[in-house]
């Protein structure tokens, strides 16, 4: 280690001190933020005295929030009890607003430190999208990538993937489904927040699970299952984090309000079915009704209410998707459609039901044989697809077949899935 790394060392060991009280500060800031409000004196007191702590904590530096540990710069820091149930409320909070690192490049006024502590106040109530449009002079926010557990342990992304849709698909199954109860807009986040990971971590692991996931295609798996094809879609092209997120939230909330155990409401009429509960909703943040609850309300409206010249570009991928999951399951046929058969009928529909760009864009971001569909080898063997082809050989894919993974050398052929179950 050079001197100068070890001179830095030192400084940030001497500063473990003064970075703790600024995690304390904080924590008090957002707590008192939480229950006061903005305006009441003890909030701005509390703004105040963050200020103080950041000046003698010596910025510039980052606070990294890392499962159960804190670091100053990357380097741990040691805490007492008190410290580190502070840390673990902070880093939660931050964690609810998609950001496990603070960097302070320089101390902010008390007026932007207090609207910095109401931003991690909504981030004590759950999952939420608020700091993404904040800016506060001085403070800079990231999510580090990579880290996928609690225990800041490195997980198998197949795993992890798995963990993710498991946990959505629980999740999903707990809310309101055509009921007109008021939409649970935290829970509804945390699942679109999953899938988002999983998309994020490995996208043809992602369908797989999805696709292979034991039980039946109910109401909330055909729902999540569209909220997926819409977020793989918006992410490929790089959308804007705020759109993709309420386009895939709008489409979790179409699927619940729509979908029946087969089949389910024209999109039109779902919409307006889920609108009273989107709005019954109560408001849980304190600064009024938050941008991505007006951006996802704003699709559900859209749809309920068509305008050609006004509405956002969105819908006809969430239209596109909400009806390829009405149609896994759909009233007139006994047997559920495979993901290959949903993408044909679009596909044979673009250009005059569907949106043929849309329509392209979601065959590609799945594949012309997209994972978790059966197939037969050259070979004669049967396998599933686990990772779609290289680009120029769609008919190649990678398939699990027995407990290996292999590459054709010859295309293969599409199996359906009840000759599978029959042992064929």
């Amino acid at each position: 280690m050079s001197t100068t790394q070890v001179a830095g060392s030192q400084r940030d060991l001497a500063h473990g001190v003064e970075t703790l009280a600024v995690v304390r500060e904080l924590f008090l800031l957002m707590r008192t933020a939480s229950s006061h409000g903005p305006d009441h004196p003890l909030t701005h007191k509390a703004a105040a005295s963050l200020g103080v702590g950041l000046k003698e904590a010596v910025p510039p530096f980052s606070l990294q929030f890392v499962g159960r540990a804190l670091f100053r710069d990357t380097m741990l820091l040691p805490m007492d009890l008190e410290a580190y149930l502070n840390a673990l409320d902070v880093g939660r909070a931050l964690s609810h607003l998609e950001a496990n690192e603070l960097t302070v490049e320089r101390v902010p006024d008390d007026a932007e430190l207090l609207r910095f502590g109401c931003a991690m106040a909504r981030g004590m109530a759950g999952p939420s999208d608020l700091l993404t449009v904040t800016r506060i002079d001085g403070l800079k926010w990231r999510e580090i990538q990579n880290v996928a557990s609690t225990d800041a342990e490195l997980v198998d992304p197949g795993l992890f993937v798995l963990t993710q849709i498991t946990l959505a698909l629980a999740e999903a199954a707990k809310l309101p489904a055509a009921t007109g109860e008021p939409w649970p807009w935290v829970a509804g986040v945390s699942v679109v927040r999953r899938l988002e990971r999983a998309v994020a971590a490995d996208r043809a692991a992602a369908i797989r699970v999805m696709d292979l996931a034991p039980g039946d295609w109910d109401v909330a798996r055909r729902a999540v299952s569209a909220s997926l094809d819409v977020t793989m879609v918006l992410r490929s092209l790089s959308v804007s984090n705020s759109t993709a997120r309420a386009s895939a939230h709008a489409t979790l909330i179409l699927g619940m309000a729509g979908y029946r155990p087969r089949g389910g409401a024209l999109l039109a009429l779902a919409a307006e079915g889920a609108m009273p509960g989107a709005m019954r909703a109560p408001v849980t943040s304190r600064s009024g009704v938050e941008p991505h609850r007006l951006r996802t309300s704003a699709i559900l409206h859209g749809l309920a209410h068509p305008d050609k010249e006004n509405s956002p570009r969105v819908m006809p991928l969430v239209d596109l998707c909400y009806e390829l999951g009405k149609a896994r399951r759909a009233e007139a046929v006994p047997f559920d459609l495979t993901r290959v058969d949903l993408l044909a009928m679009a596909s044979a529909q673009a250009g005059r039901r569907f949106d043929p760009d849309w329509v392209n864009a979601l065959v590609s971001v799945c594949g012309v044989i997209p994972p978790g569909a059966f197939v037969r080898l050259p070979d004669g063997r049967v396998g599933s697809v686990f990772e779609v082809g290289e680009e120029g050989q769609p008919f190649r894919p990678k398939v699990l077949v027995d407990g290996r993974i292999v590459i054709p050398d010859a295309p293969v052929s599409l199996v359906s899935p009840a000759v599978v179950q029959a042992g064929g």
